[in-house]
């Protein structure tokens, strides 16, 4: 899963410090810029070093001068909450002495707050959806992770469906095709399979597939109506191939 890049303002702090170590111990999320007031003695270092850990050294992660407040927000991808919350939750908890709101209660003596696990399902895409496609988008929004790319098992035809847009592969089980398509599987949770299965347009849609090393996964299929009139491809054996050969 793609990394969350923090912005970490007044980075030489005893705050700022504090949330750059905690970052950098979290997974899913990285320091890419660190910001503190002009003037600071502490301007041009790198805030790794300043918190007392390795150097962040990425270039971008130098403290430099801007006149702001300080605060702490946490921005993600559609679908995040659950994980920025967590880390809210520790960067709050990295705190000395912190209380629940107006009360004597101390943050440290309650649970903190853990991700359920969500069930996750792979899909496996075969044209626009690939990576550095046009539609390969709508996978990163949900947060989707690539797994791997594989082949079809044999007996798919491969077409070039007409009157697209974008341009659309369609992936139909005949029987007879020579099938080892190429194709990328992606791995995302199953809140987020069902909005995406919802934006797949007809002829297309999602079933199950045979791949070349005799598992299955659900990815996409076309109806048969629709290759009547659509360029055969599958010699290709992939659409970035037939892509490249136009």
């Amino acid at each position: 899963m793609s990394e969350m890049g923090l912005i970490v303002v007044g980075a030489a702090g005893r705050m700022g410090r504090t949330l750059v170590r905690v970052v950098s111990e979290s997974s899913g999320a990285r320091v890419v810029g660190a910001v503190e007031r002009p003037g600071s003695p502490e301007l041009g270092k790198d805030c790794g070093a300043l918190a007392g850990i390795a150097t962040v050294s990425m270039g971008y992660s130098v403290v430099f001068g801007v006149t702001l407040g300080f605060g702490i927000t946490l921005i993600g991808r559609a679908f995040a909450d659950a994980n920025l919350a967590v880390l809210g939750d520790t960067l709050h908890r990295a705190s000395a002495d912190v209380r629940l709101g107006a009360t004597a209660a101390r943050l440290d003596q309650t649970p903190p707050l853990e991700t359920t696990p969500s069930r996750t399902i792979e899909v496996a895409v075969v044209g626009a959806h690939l990576t550095g496609q046009p539609l390969n988008g709508q996978l990163q929004e949900r947060n989707a992770r690539l797994k791997h790319t594989t082949r079809t098992a044999t007996g798919y035809s491969f077409y070039a469906l007409a009157n697209t847009k974008p341009l659309k592969p369609g992936l139909v089980f005949d029987g007879r095709g020579a099938g080892k398509i190429e194709l990328e599987i992606w791995e995302m949770d199953e809140r987020s399979f069902g909005s995406f299965v919802a934006l797949i347009p007809a002829p297309l849609g999602i079933g199950t597939l045979r791949l070349e090393d005799g598992t299955s996964v659900k990815g996409f299929l076309c109806e048969a109506y629709a290759v009547g009139d659509a360029e055969d491809i599958t010699k290709w054996g992939g659409w970035r191939a037939w892509l490249a050969s136009r």
